[in-house]
């Protein structure tokens, strides 16, 4: 039927061109399910994260190569082939192992919700008779400790009071007639932690009074974090995430914008301004970007002046 005359016609090919349609092997369905591994949307394993390449999926020890994560040209997958080698060797020698203290449930805490179990994006919680984390597996994202309603897991290193005991306030200049604002930020270690640091070789200027909490995922940033950086005297506090799409964790980044965006509805109840905490993207090489948040807030703040809780 023509659009726009709306008479029914016959159209005769003269050729017909069939085109190749570059598909992902059925039975790579089946091994992503068993394995419990993350797919692309074509259904390859291997999902769309620059932490991926070359060989990695979201389970350590188990990689991919070749067309079980696409169409290589010969020289690819042979460079593939060599990548893998190298890479199995480093798992068996330990050297690719996550330095740090790794997720603990507590028996006596744990209600079997099985929230960490279905939450943990390298599966490294594994089911006998209770939830029990796989130590090796664990990459101490911290999401299962953020989200355990009953507050059963912990990673030493990254429970309150460990993180309180970051958060002391840094001392304001000689001049205390003029108000410099104590400024918290939140920064993922493989993203804005290292644009951080850049900032700072490359002489950007940042902040006087910034503290920076770096953490090994946003998606272990918690809201108990946020509000004890405004207990220990936080004029302001920023949350530095991986883009959507570039998070180790997959969905550490998305669950940590969540929390941040939930608890800014919070503290109008409780009489702070939810302006003085906000949620940036950032890549690793994001220094200047890094930089120009940072003195773009700290001017916000220094406008609002010092923090005083209204209620």
């Amino acid at each position: 039927m023509d659009e726009i005359t709306r008479i029914p016609f016959t159209a005769e090919s003269d050729m017909t061109v069939v085109d190749e349609a570059i598909a992902p092997s059925p039975y790579l369905k089946d091994l992503s399910r068993i394995f419990c591994l993350d797919t692309d949307s074509a259904g390859y394993i291997q999902s769309d994260n620059v932490h991926r390449l070359s060989v990695f999926t979201n389970r350590k020890g188990i990689l991919t190569a070749g067309a079980s994560r696409g169409m290589l040209s010969p020289s690819a997958r042979q460079a593939e082939i060599q990548e893998t080698a190298i890479t199995l060797l480093s798992l068996t020698k330990g050297t690719l192992t996550t330095p740090g203290n790794k997720a603990e449930i507590h028996a006596g805490a744990c209600v079997r919700c099985l929230t960490c179990f279905r939450l943990c994006p390298y599966h490294a919680i594994t089911l006998n008779t209770r939830p029990v984390v796989m130590t090796d597996a664990c990459e101490r994202c911290g999401m299962c400790a953020a989200e355990c309603p009953a507050k059963a897991i912990r990673i030493g290193d990254l429970r309150i009071q460990a993180i309180s005991d970051r958060l002391q306030p840094i001392p304001r200049g000689d001049d205390t007639a003029s108000f410099t604002p104590f400024l918290v930020a939140f920064c993922c270690s493989r993203s804005a932690g290292r644009a951080k640091e850049l900032a700072t070789l490359s002489g950007l200027r940042l902040p006087d009074r910034l503290s920076i909490i770096e953490v090994p995922c946003s998606g272990c940033i918690s809201a108990e974090y946020l509000l004890a950086a405004f207990q220990h005297q936080a004029d302001g506090v920023l949350v530095f995430t991986c883009h959507e799409g570039n998070c180790h964790s997959e969905r550490g980044n998305i669950l940590a914008a969540r929390r941040t965006a939930h608890l800014k509805n919070m503290l109008k109840q409780i009489g702070i301004d939810p302006n003085r905490l906000i949620l940036k993207t950032l890549a690793s090489n994001m220094a200047a970007e890094f930089a120009e948040t940072a003195s773009k807030f700290e001017k916000q703040i220094a406008e609002a002046g010092p923090l005083r809780i209204t209620k």
